[in-house]
């Protein structure tokens, strides 16, 4: 079979799903960071090596090179990227003064998502470079421990009882706006809880796709 091409490198075949993993890990690193800014933003160094540790169990070697990968990318995220996200939630906030339509709040989330793909692409290669390293017994520490995670994924998003289920998405959906705004009155919540309504129960294809990128 042919050799795969990632990032410009052709890589054997063998480290397909090595490299798999890694995007999954790359993914839930970015993801649980913003988790860890209620703590402080310089600790994310802390954390994102405590991650790759928990995941991987890295040798001294590849705690080095982890290590100084993370604290590289955060001065190049504080250098470049933290002065663009102040310009643009300024934008924002002059915006929000006058009411704003559907199609500007979701160019605001396409925003943030490039955001967050700046910051996947940045760190992808440095990470690939640690994957190279792994031996079979690391790479089988990953496995066990995404699917310890996939299993308490089912566990919260995807309750047999559709009722459950839906019960817990107002929860969710409730959570995340409190963290933003605050409080909610009882007309917001009404609210909430409407939209869910409307929404398509979609955990299970959320689920599909973690699984895939975890191939």
């Amino acid at each position: 079979m042919p050799n795969e091409v990632f990032l410009g490198r052709r890589v054997p075949d063998v480290m397909r799903d090595r490299i798999g993993l890694a995007l999954a890990l790359v993914a839930a690193l970015t993801i649980s960071a913003c988790s860890i800014v209620r703590v402080g933003y310089e600790a994310i160094p802390w954390y994102a090596f405590w991650q790759l540790d928990r995941y991987w169990a890295l040798d001294s070697a590849q705690a080095a090179y982890g290590q100084g990968s993370i604290e590289e990318l955060l001065r190049w995220h504080r250098r470049s990227e933290l002065p663009e996200y102040a310009r643009w939630l300024r934008r924002i906030n002059e915006r929000i003064q006058a009411p704003i339509d559907l199609a500007e709040a979701m160019s605001w989330r396409k925003a943030m998502n490039g955001f967050w793909t700046r910051a996947v692409q940045r760190i992808a290669p440095e990470l690939t470079e640690i994957v190279v390293t792994l031996r079979t017994e690391q790479v089988e520490q990953m496995k066990k421990r995404m699917a310890s995670e996939n299993d308490d994924y089912r566990k919260e998003y995807l309750p047999e009882d559709l009722s459950e289920r839906q019960t817990r998405r107002i929860k969710r959906i409730e959570e995340r706006i409190e963290y933003y705004l605050g409080g909610m009155t009882d007309r917001q919540r009404e609210l909430v809880r409407q939209m869910a309504a409307m929404m398509p129960q979609n955990e299970q294809v959320w689920f599909q796709e973690r699984v895939a990128r975890q191939q």
